[in-house]
Order: C-alpha cells, then sequence, then structure tokens
C-alpha cells in the first residue's frame, strides 16, 4: 500500500521509558525531503554492496567509507554517482579510501 506524503516526507522516530524513568514515548518527527530519504537509501544499499564486495560487517564498511572520507565523497556527488551501477560507485568509493589511507 502506499504511504501518503506527509508520511514519505518524513522520519519518525520513537522512544520507550528509559532505566532512569525518563518518559521518552513522545513522538519526534524530522522533516526529509524525497531526496533526502532516496540518497540515504541508497547510501544504506551502496554501504551493505561494499561491505558484501569485501566481505566485511556492514558496520565495518560504514565506519572504513566514513574514516577515509569516502561517505563524505558520496554526499559531495551523489547526484552524479548515483546514476552509475552500484559496482562502478563501489569500486569509486574504495579508490577514494585508498586515496584517503584506506588499506583493505
Amino acid at each position: 500500500s502506499r504511504h501518503s506524503d506527509a508520511q514519505d516526507n518524513h522520519a519518525v522516530l520513537r522512544m520507550g521509558t528509559g532505566k532512569n524513568g525518563r518518559d521518552w514515548n513522545n513522538t519526534k518527527r524530522y522533516d526529509m525531503s524525497r531526496e533526502e530519504h532516496n540518497k540515504a537509501g541508497y547510501i544504506i544499499y551502496l554501504i551493505s554492496e561494499f561491505a558484501q564486495k569485501f566481505g566485511i560487517h556492514p558496520n565495518q564498511a560504514y565506519q572504513y567509507i566514513k574514516r577515509h572520507k569516502g561517505l563524505e565523497y558520496l554526499y559531495k556527488h551523489y547526484n552524479v554517482l548515483h546514476t552509475f551501477s552500484f559496482d562502478d560507485t563501489v569500486d569509486c568509493i574504495y579508490q577514494v579510501c585508498q586515496n584517503n589511507g584506506g588499506k583493505l
């Protein structure tokens, strides 16, 4: 089923009650444009593909890409990179990380 546009354009964070008894049951709403939503989904999928290609856990891939400026590069050049195949983009991010001290 299709969500409404309002649901598509907002990320909702729901929190429970913490150990110290504070009430975290408020719902906080963060505005997220369709483009930001698409960009986040793309980057998450790309990190997963990177992890699979190099045989590492996705959390390790995220940390590696972030540490070696690949994440910064992804955000800066998203408009071009998302037009490439995932394989080509993974290779590109690998090279950016290598150029910034990465050793996979």
